[in-house]
């Protein structure tokens, strides 16, 4: 996809998160990249966390503060399906957050 913009059927994804993150205001939050193995690992690290600030970005927009939440890019080093079809890269194409309790 090279691409770290938010597609449109990600906006409800997005709203609960955003719920979620408002009504545990103690919460903080890794927010971490990921992209499938089509391209170079330090490219694709570079991509998956310019997704993930996009997130953030989004986020604080709508009033989260950004001291809750950190961008990490993974790059395809985690991924949740197979990059041998297009379905399974597009699988893993994503963001995560991650809850930091405890770390």
């Amino acid at each position: 996809m090279n691409s770290a913009e938010i597609r449109p059927q990600s906006e409800p994804a997005l709203a609960e998160i955003l719920k979620l993150l408002k009504e545990n205001a103690g919460r903080k939050d890794l927010v971490v990249g990921h992209t499938d193995a089509v391209g170079c690992f330090e490219y694709n690290r570079v991509l998956s966390k310019r997704g993930a600030e996009t997130e953030v970005n989004s986020l604080t927009s709508k009033g989260i503060s950004r001291e809750r939440l950190f961008a990490v890019g993974m790059s395809f080093a985690s991924p949740v399906a197979t990059n041998a079809s297009e379905g399974g890269r597009a699988k893993n194409r994503r963001e995560e957050l991650v809850d930091m309790a405890g770390a």
